[in-house]
């Protein structure tokens, strides 16, 4: 029986207040047919090139997820779907924020402002997809898709529900084509504020609840300063459960409408998230605040052409930067370019699942790379067996025992524990590239007494700073981001001899540094700023400091650290304290965010606080 055919018996209504349980047995129906299909997979030589979908659900915990063993059933095409795809039950973001999450998702890249790697995009028009959609809800994934290049062929971005997002996708596909397509639906209904239609908005909430809170939700700041009782978060979570619902029907409708086009069978379909979301599981709500495994575990399903790896589940690490790897490695492989870039840091999900079989040493990286009040810049590095998250602002370090503490509740450094040399080791590997790439900060001591140091510095005109890394600092050294990243202060002491060094990346093409130097509370004299890769003095203390003249020749971090302090004076001013600023990389690679007032207004309706 052909999947085209059940297209007049199982139309869907377009309300879902009107007929949900019709159109849940609709898309049950269509999965299992898709599943029947699994054993016909055919030699990546013989089929044509997969159209390709990236799913993005924003703010989705898979806990949440029946498929993943929730009791609530808020994923019923979610659920069959992954029936037909490759499960993956420990799968995680690489932060806890949509940025740098999404950017990192399309470039399989830990630090995409910092490194240049190939894109999606990039990777689809090599691979001969012509044609391309984006249909986003979420003005930050709108700017970073739009500075791309080569971004996608049609970008249609906007305060879209669920329902438009899924029209927009189904209209473009039924449209004739002349190759394979490639479109990301980025979903953001899940996110706060909670204002789905009905029945979903109702779906899972107690009747007899009397609290304050009513069918949406968007008070971010009294939830996350913990005004609400017991009853008033059971309340939000039950919100939040109904918005899956709704989302996860638009999806089952979307998946429907696939398989009446007769697409479904040869696609390549990839559903994730972004991040979770934190219910007060350590304290707080939202997200972007911590590295735990609330804001970092997401559902990962892969539904591969035909029904190949149908129904497997994978219980090894697996990362978002593995997608674009899968992607690449399916649409590649009927074609003679390499379908990986060295640069990425993800691998193709089939291997995962090799290395469910043979077991997986794999170590997992996430960052929180900007700052709040609530967020100080940290990473985290996880194996199978334990997670270190490292607080950038003093070093400080938690240390969980994931087999023991799943749920992350005891840092066993607070008992002495040590974490294994393993685990240290995949961090310094992580973190490795930022000290080759990005703005570098270095002060030296060429005094004969130990001295205390205090440097501020600002942009103009204001742009964030990001994926700050201490480099060579004591537990003692403090070095902070101000409130969203707009700064950075860094304190500490130095010995006779020695040197201190942190990097960052700024987020602008043009403008200046403002830098102040203290030294043992006093201004430090004008000469000991060293600026770019050629080691020119300042000419004032505080410094106004132009962009241009930091970045250095194309060189490696080393090579242009050991060219500064080659201009360094060796006769008398061998004794005295230098601060050398220099940027290595090209600056054409830095995206700017650039939002409009209302752009604004949308990410503060999110209950974003910046």
């Amino acid at each position: 029986m052909g999947l085209a055919g059940t297209a007049d018996t199982m139309r869907w209504m377009r309300r879902p207040a009107i007929d949900y349980a019709r159109r849940t047995v609709a898309v049950m129906f269509v999965l299992v047919l898709l599943m029947l299909t699994a054993g016909c997979f055919r030699p990546a030589g013989s089929a044509k090139a997969p159209d390709v979908v990236l799913i993005v659900i924003d703010t989705l915990r898979p806990d949440h997820l029946s498929t993943y063993g929730y009791q609530r059933e808020t994923d019923r095409a979610l659920k069959m779907l992954a029936d037909a795809s490759l499960v993956f039950e420990n799968a995680f973001a690489a932060a806890p924020k949509t940025i740098p999450s999404i950017p990192q998702t399309l470039s399989s890249s830990l630090f995409p402002d910092a490194q240049r790697a190939t894109t999606l995009m990039e990777v689809a028009r090599a691979a001969g997809y012509k044609e391309s959609l984006a249909v986003v809800n979420n003005p930050y994934v709108k700017k970073w898709v739009e500075r791309i290049e080569p971004t996608f062929a049609q970008v249609s971005a906007g305060a879209f529900s669920a329902t438009e997002i899924v029209d927009r996708a189904l209209e473009w596909f039924a449209r004739p084509s002349n190759g394979p397509r490639l479109a990301y639906l980025h979903f953001l209904d899940a996110h706060t504020p909670y204002n789905v239609p009905m029945p979903f908005q109702s779906m899972f909430v107690d009747i007899d609840y009397r609290g304050p809170i009513g069918l949406e939700f968007d008070d971010v700041a009294a939830a996350t300063s913990g005004r609400y009782s017991d009853a008033d978060q059971q309340r939000i979570v039950d919100l939040y459960d109904g918005t899956i619902a709704y989302v996860d029907d638009e999806i089952g409708r979307f998946i429907r409408g696939l398989v009446e086009l007769e697409l479904a069978d040869d696609a390549l379909i990839v559903v994730t998230s972004d991040h979770g979301e934190e219910f007060w599981d350590h304290g707080s709500f939202f997200h972007g605040q911590s590295l735990y495994d609330e804001l970092l575990r997401v559902p990962l399903l892969v539904k591969y052409p035909r029904g190949a790896h149908a129904g497997k589940r994978v219980s090894a690490p697996a990362s978002t930067l593995d997608i674009l790897p899968t992607i690449a490695e399916v649409i590649s492989a009927r074609r003679d370019q390499p379908s990986l870039d060295d640069a990425w840091q993800g691998i193709p999900l089939a291997e995962v699942a090799k290395a469910d079989i043979t077991g997986s040493g794999r170590a997992l990286f996430a960052t929180v790379g900007r700052a709040d009040h609530r967020r100080p810049p940290r990473h985290s590095i996880r194996t199978e067996t334990h997670k270190l998250i490292v607080n950038l602002v003093d070093g400080t370090r938690e240390l969980y025992e994931l087999k023991t503490d799943p749920l992350e509740r005891r840092s066993v450094i607070a008992i002495g524990e040590r974490p294994p040399a393993q685990l240290l080791e995949a961090y310094a590997a992580a973190t490795a590239a930022l000290a080759e790439a990005g703005y570098q900060l270095e002060i030296r001591n060429g005094t004969d007494s130990k001295i205390s140091y205090d440097l501020n510095l600002s942009s103009e005109p204001s742009a964030p700073f990001v994926n700050f890394h201490r480099i060579e600092l004591e537990k003692t050294d403090i070095a902070a981001l101000a409130d969203n990243s707009g700064g950075l202060r860094w304190r500490g002491r130095l010995a006779a001899g020695k040197s201190d060094r942190v990097r960052f990346d700024l987020l602008a093409h043009a403008g200046y540094l403002n830098a102040t130097l203290t030294v043992d509370g006093h201004l430090a004299e004008a000469g000991a700023f060293r600026i770019g890769a050629q080691g020119v003095p300042a000419d004032a203390n505080p410094a106004s400091i132009p962009l241009r003249i930091i970045d250095g020749p194309p060189s490696m971090a080393s090579s242009a650290r050991t060219a500064i302090r080659a201009l360094m004076p060796t006769a008398e001013g061998s004794e005295r304290i230098t601060l050398s600023l220099w940027r290595v990389g090209d600056t054409s690679a830095v995206l700017p965010p650039t939002l409009t007032d209302e752009e604004m207004e949308r990410i503060r309706a999110l209950g974003y606080m910046e």
